[in-house]
């Protein structure tokens, strides 16, 4: 018997095959199946049955003054879910009237605000409310153009997150290499599959603790992934946001010469699409940026908060 989750409106959950799902459901549109790639292939399906219902998302951003002097000139700058194919935003208010939202080069929404002061032991509250409508989509063919089309070979890849310069890195890279996009990535999501576990860790530790573990959390697999990857030249941004009635999560947009910017999961297995339970929050400037960033000429304590339906899931 097929256990079938329900979050807002939706049901999803995975089968071995799909050869008797619901001919009636895929004509209406209200079902959705995406393969699983394991370490010998297709090892399954994701499916979503139904719609999502329009979700109300709020981003809260807490300044506190400890100190007994004054806090003065305080900068703040954080994201907020932005537009994409996959997802539509829509701000429904702000807190503060000289609050900007802005997108910035890397497609995210950006909101900023500049406060003059907090006094001594108060605190200061920033929200932003969103009405946040996702749908699920996947590229239908694998024709993402050839690999050495894709290739950027001025972009700056080195970090200690993601390395694709480093020999064993590289090396990888070349066994998993094929002729066009679309195989190289699957063939890259196969060989972490097979070779690394999913393993929860307290913080970020990167792709070279994955490769040498073999284990690794959301972060460390995205992170080997898109050391491997870029050591290929291939264009490659980490995507941050969270997965709606579980947890936050990492994964990959890679670009092509054919579609753009395409999801790549490779926990989940996913390639060339994503269900409507993956909200993107943003973009990763480069591995390891925050979501909030402050600073003051006094000392502030600064918490970012984010609710789902009312629900804090951060």
């Amino acid at each position: 018997m097929i256990r079938k989750n329900r979050a807002y409106g939706l049901k999803y959950y995975c089968l071995r095959n799909i050869t008797h799902l619901d001919r009636a459901s895929i004509g209406l549109g209200n079902l959705f199946s995406i393969p699983l790639i394991g370490e010998e292939g297709v090892e399954g399906y994701y499916v979503e049955e139904g719609f999502l219902n329009e979700l109300r998302f709020m981003t809260k951003v807490l300044i506190m003054n400890p100190s007994h002097d004054r806090a003065r000139d305080i900068p703040l700058h954080f994201f907020i879910p932005p537009n994409d194919s996959h997802q539509k935003v829509k701000i429904i208010s702000m807190s503060h009237g000289a609050m900007s939202i802005e997108k910035d080069e890397h497609d995210n929404l950006v909101a900023s605000l500049q406060l003059d002061v907090i006094p001594p032991k108060k605190r200061e509250t920033l929200t932003v409310v969103q009405s946040i409508s996702i749908t699920p989509f996947k590229v239908r063919d694998t024709d993402w153009g050839e690999l050495d089309e894709a290739s950027f070979r001025n972009q700056v890849n080195r970090g200690r997150l993601q390395d694709p310069t480093r020999k064993d890195v590289i090396q990888l890279a070349s066994k998993i290499k094929s002729d066009n996009v679309y195989d190289t990535v699957k063939n890259c999501v196969k060989f972490i599959k097979s070779h690394v576990k999913y393993h929860e860790n307290a913080y970020r530790l990167g792709a070279l603790f994955a490769l040498k573990h073999g284990k690794g959390a959301c972060d460390e697999i995205t992170d080997l992934c898109a050391s491997i990857l870029k050591a290929l030249k291939l264009k490659v941004r980490t995507i941050i946001g969270y997965i709606i009635d579980r947890n936050f999560h990492a994964w990959l947009e890679v670009f092509t010469p054919r579609h753009g910017w395409i999801p790549v999961d490779a926990t989940a297995g996913i390639i060339g699409g994503l269900g409507a339970r993956w909200l993107k929050i943003y973009t990763e400037p480069k591995p390891n940026t925050k979501i909030l960033q402050v600073k003051s000429r006094g000392k502030v304590i600064a918490k970012l908060e984010m609710y789902l339906e009312d629900e804090k899931i951060l």
